[in-house]
């Protein structure tokens, strides 16, 4: 497989043509050639069905350094073995399990929430959705990651089955992986979204191209930072909008090969400062936001990795 990604020295940078293989059990990466500018790097991209990049600046160039590093470092260990990869995801899953419910409100501990999801065992002192919430969660994540590594493209239905598979149980099954049929407001927020006849449609426009663009590199991580905004600015289901965007934007990264990012519920309050600027109209602090969420898991898996 070949794709162009961008690289930065000191302030400027240039793309390269990159060829990936797969190997005696490592992926391979061969610089084919190299491009100075965007709009070179575009032109190569039309001539042989590269998808274009989108480059939009929205990150700081000394975290765009940081993130190319600490990618290619960990390409460099791929691939990892099968008993690290699944302690790796069997740790994210938890943490994103915990953290993305507890945003919401649910008031299971880290500890209930393992004793949930992968015990098995039932805590008392919470309501029964609490307990749905968390495993339905995980069950979700299952689905992340088969998206993540089809190689297909995202259809509309894959969103809408990802969306139940997150409120099932907690929700009428009439609006279970189906768009809200009713203008919601955001408790806590002055943005109001779309009405709901416009919902299906800018979710089309919005967040489905990003979704399965196929920009790397940083531009994947401002586009994992887009697909999150929209699906939180448009709001398209009931309840289950902010669950689904975290999912959605790490689908995005895991199919341009940065490991999951987790959102900590102890940085809540930057987070919503940062869609807050989003819904004015700057996302620049989202995207930081997701990329440094993006470097935290990329120094687990290297920690783990090495």
């Amino acid at each position: 497989m070949a794709f162009i990604r961008r690289k930065i020295v000191g302030n400027n940078a240039y793309y390269e043509v990159v060829e990936s293989t797969y190997e005696r059990g490592r992926t391979l990466q061969k610089v084919l050639k190299y491009l100075g500018s965007l709009e070179a790097a575009n032109a190569y991209g039309r001539r042989h069905g590269f998808g274009q990049i989108r480059e939009k600046g929205l990150l700081d160039p000394g975290i765009a350094w940081l993130l190319e590093k600490k990618l290619k470092a960990l390409n460099s260990q791929r691939p990892l073995s099968r008993a690290t990869l699944h302690s790796l995801r069997e740790k994210l899953s938890l943490e994103l399990t915990y953290n993305s419910n507890a945003i919401e409100g649910n008031t299971l501990t880290l500890k209930e929430t393992k004793l949930v999801v992968m015990d098995g065992i039932t805590v008392g002192g919470h309501p029964l959705r609490e307990i749905f919430e968390a495993k339905n969660h995980m069950d979700a994540i299952g689905l992340v990651y088969r998206m993540a590594e089809a190689g297909k493209a995202i259809r509309e239905k894959d969103v809408l089955d990802l969306h139940a598979a997150i409120t099932k149980g907690t929700l009428p099954e009439n609006e279970c992986g189906f768009y809200r049929a009713g203008n919601v407001l955001i408790t806590g927020s002055r943005h109001r979204p779309p009405d709901w006849r416009e919902a299906h449609k800018m979710m089309q426009e919005k967040v489905y191209p990003e979704l399965n663009s196929k920009a790397m590199g940083i531009a994947a991580v401002e586009s994992a930072a887009e697909v999150h905004y929209w699906t939180t600015g448009i709001h398209p289901f009931s309840d289950g909008n902010g669950r689904l965007a975290r999912l959605l934007m790490n689908i995005r990264l895991m199919r341009a090969g940065f490991p999951p990012a987790v959102v900590l519920m102890r940085d809540r309050a930057g987070y919503y400062e940062s869609l807050r600027r989003a819904d004015e109209g700057n996302l620049k602090p989202l995207a930081g936001f997701v990329a440094k969420a993006v470097l935290k898991s990329l120094d687990m898996w290297l920690g783990v990795a090495k």
